[in-house]
């Protein structure tokens, strides 16, 4: 099976090299079409060099010297391997089948092992009959070829082989993408013809330079995009995960939130429910009232998803990005503070882009920003926006803190009875930069949207704004889910967690050892999030939370499928002599709070 004449096999060699170098020193997805494929263009860059050792064999030795025959076997032997090996890449691509059949352990998965071992089978047997059977070497006019019973076996073995990828092609063609079989096609061309070629031209051996023209081919049909690209991608996907995060853990704090009221209703309850003074009667119902109306609003205005309904939005093609439009706002804000007050702005990264009359959106938090401003004197003012989207709707909830004097209550009630059509001075007034709240609270009403004031005379005023807006998409399609496994090997930890001390040092030690991470007040979202299918090497849980402690959050992530994430209770130091028992219900590990440096340190260096 080899030729003296060489040249069609140097040529071959340097192509094949260069492709080689491409494949190899370019970082590439882990996936089973580029293990099979490297296995092809190794395999045929050696026997392209068996072919041209042949050939220096014949020269150097003679035809029938040890060292000749050895390679022509050799040659045979690479011959059968790359027939077999392109076969389970037929099967492999023709079946689509991925690593992640692997890790779920499927059906797809175990039919593909079994092919394997069938294959690997038939490749040493016929080896061990190639080997054994007979092989000449024949001399041509100057030229040498072999030929006898070994090389018919190549000949049968191969037509079997090509007539079953004919088979899988045909079978399922609707499975894969056309241009994969491309190559499939010019092998199974190209070989026809060198075939009957070689009938009438033994001694022109060029099938395994057919081999290499086909390995370029597949170069260029394998699924193998920009890794470095796909690296930003997946950085980008992790922005919009803590995006989505952050959404989850505000949805957690305003329901904790939605309880302080009822706390205090039955608080002011039990001091005035004996009380026989009429003044202070009217002050407690007046209280209850104002709590009554800030338990509305966090349940209606702000939980309530189920309010959302693009339909009754008023349409404004104004569209406007919500990150710049809250960033721009701050920046003058910040601009024109003539006090000593701190600014502090808590804007998400990531915000949507909206529909909406941003005009005056910009008037109204302009005018309650200012206003916190001047009253805040040398305090603080906090300026918090965070969003909840279902479907085309957005709403916008706008946080106004400042650590002011504080509004009495009756003012607070008469603001907020603020509604009805605006009067001419206040149409007029509406062409200023700047004015009053209860102008604010009539316009943000006509605009369709809400506002709350909570205020403590002496302690500082919380103003919460919220507006349902239209979302502008744009058709973007992207390609991370389906490498989200493939590429880079970042190391990725949950922390179920609500002591924002605790939360704070965590993600910093994550942060400074390149470890990405998630982060979830509520045990059931990180739950969730788990269900969901998105994989962690590590999870830390605290033991003690609201709404659903570390153990059960634990037992909780037990009952879910294939699920083998090792799981880290954070401890008191007052629980660390029953730690024995954690250990016992699933935890691999722990760590106590008091040592909580130490501790993770050590969690970081043995689990990841």
């Amino acid at each position: 099976m080899f030729n003296t004449n060489i040249f069609p096999q140097i040529v071959s060699f340097l192509y094949s090299l260069l492709i080689i170098l491409s494949f190899f020193f370019k970082k590439k997805i882990i996936s089973i079409e580029n293990r099979l494929f490297g296995m092809l263009i190794i395999g045929n860059f050696c026997g392209l060099i068996l072919d041209i050792l042949a050939y220096f064999g014949v020269i150097l030795f003679g035809l029938n010297s040890i060292f000749t025959i050895m390679i022509c076997r050799s040659i045979l032997i690479y011959l059968i391997l790359w027939v077999f090996t392109m076969t389970v890449y037929i099967y492999a691509i023709s079946n689509r089948v991925s690593y992640n059949d692997r890790d779920n352990n499927n059906d797809l998965w175990k039919k593909y092992s079994v092919f394997k071992k069938i294959i690997i089978f038939s490749e040493i047997l016929i080896c061990l009959i190639s080997l054994l059977l007979p092989l000449k070497i024949v001399s041509f006019s100057e030229n040498f070829y072999s030929t006898g019973p070994a090389t018919y076996v190549i000949y049968v073995t191969s037509l079997v082989l090509i007539l079953f990828w004919i088979y899988l092609m045909l079978r399922n063609h609707k499975n894969v993408v056309k241009k994969k079989f491309y190559p499939m096609y010019a092998y199974m061309t190209l070989g026809a013809a060198t075939s009957l070629f070689q009938f009438y031209n033994p001694q022109m051996i060029i099938i395994t330079p057919i081999e290499t023209f086909v390995t370029i081919l597949m170069y260029f049909t394998i699924e193998n995009p920009d890794v470095n690209m796909l690296n930003e991608v997946y950085k980008n996907k992790e922005l919009m995960e803590q995006t989505y995060e952050d959404k989850y853990n505000f949805l957690f704090e305003m329901t904790q939130e939605a309880r302080n009221p009822l706390i205090n209703i039955n608080r002011v309850y039990n001091e005035i429910k004996d009380e026989t003074n009429p003044k202070i009667i009217k002050d407690g119902l007046s209280a209850i009232n104002n709590l009554t109306r800030q338990l509305d609003f966090s349940i209606n205005n702000i939980l309530n998803i189920s309010s959302f309904d693009v339909q009754k939005l008023k349409i404004i093609e104004n569209k406007y990005d919500l990150g710049q439009f809250c960033n721009n706002l701050s920046t003058i804000i910040k601009s024109e503070i003539k006090n000593k007050v701190e600014y502090i702005e808590e804007i998400p990264k990531q915000l949507p882009v909206l529909y909406g009359d941003s005009l005056k959106l910009r008037q109204i938090l302009y005018s309650l920003l200012n206003n916190a401003c001047k009253y805040a004197e040398d305090g603080t003012v906090i300026f918090r926006v965070n969003v909840i989207e279902k479907y085309d709707v957005c709403r916008v909830v706008f946080n106004i803190i400042d650590t002011g004097h504080g509004i009495p209550i009756e003012e607070i009630n008469e603001i907020l009875s603020s509604t009805g059509e605006l009067s001419q001075s206040e149409i007029e007034a509406l062409d200023k930069k700047e004015f009053n709240i209860k102008l604010c609270q009539k316009v943000i009403k006509i605009m369709g949207g809400n506002l709350m004031i909570k205020s403590n005379e002496k302690s500082g005023t919380e103003i919460i704004l919220t507006i349902d807006q239209r979302v502008y998409h744009e058709n973007e399609e992207s390609i991370i889910n389906k490498y989200a496994n493939q590429i880079a090997n970042y190391q990725k930890v949950l922390i179920i967690a609500q002591t924002k001390d605790i939360v704070n040092i965590i993600k910093k030690k994550l942060k400074d050892n390149n470890i990405i991470y998630s982060h979830f007040l509520n045990g059931y979202d990180a739950i969730d999030k788990v269900k969901s299918g998105t994989k962690y090497d590590l999870i830390l849980i605290e033991d003690e939370m609201n709404t659903i402690n570390g153990f059960v959050t634990m037992q909780e992530l037990k009952k879910i499928n294939n699920f083998n994430t090792p799981c880290v209770i954070m401890l008191q130091k007052d629980k660390e002599s029953i730690k024995d028992n954690y250990l016992e219900d699933g935890f691999k590990d722990y760590i106590i709070l008091s040592n909580l440096d130490k501790d993770l340190n050590k969690i970081i260096e043995n689990d990841l």
